[in-house]
């Protein structure tokens, strides 16, 4: 039995690419598209099938994570998911994503699962929104910094455009230090 239709069907039902999808089977990206297109099969087809669900598992589980995660706070319309743009920001914020190879589309298509399930629950809009490195929070900073150092706070509009700053200043903080934690 041909493999191949059901392989590539539950790979983009997760979001995967075939690079992707290589990354989290140990296999090579050739591997993958050998057994969609069906030159070659697996030597093992149910232990492919537990592995793909295995890696359905695990976005199941991401989804929860969000939705959980959410729901520790306030739902409104103002509530927000992060997700990842890249592998390596990705890994930089999760050791547990680093070590598994998980990708971050991965937690793409987990972040808008949770985000219809929390919309879908409580009749609200929910952004999705990509969640800066380390290094971009840093540059942030310091950009912040260098803005507020300009602004003449004897005048009004500088004054409220400081403490506008401000808060992106400590929410930036306030994300490091959790990411530390």
């Amino acid at each position: 039995m041909e493999i191949g239709m059901e392989l590539r069907a539950r790979r983009r039902a997760l979001g995967l690419s075939p690079k992707d999808l290589s990354l989290l089977l140990a296999v090579g990206e050739g591997v993958v598209a050998d057994w969609e297109s069906n030159h070659r099969q697996p030597r093992d087809p149910d232990r492919l099938r537990g592995d793909l669900n295995d890696i359905r598992d695990l976005h199941d589980q991401l989804v929860s994570e969000i939705v959980d995660q959410l729901e520790e706070t306030e739902i409104t319309n103002k509530s927000l998911i992060e997700t990842y743009w890249t592998n390596d920001a990705y890994w930089e914020i999760d050791t547990y994503a680093r070590e598994h190879k998980i990708p971050a589309s991965l937690h793409n298509t987990a972040a808008a699962h949770a985000q219809q399930i929390i919309e879908a629950k409580y009749s609200t809009t929910v952004s999705i929104e990509r969640a800066l490195t380390r290094k971009e929070i840093l540059a942030r900073l310091a950009d912040i910094l260098d803005e507020q150092n300009e602004l003449d706070l004897d005048d009004p509009e500088e004054s409220f455009t400081f403490d506008t700053l401000d808060f992106e200043r400590i929410s930036l903080e306030h994300t490091l230090k959790e990411r530390r934690a």
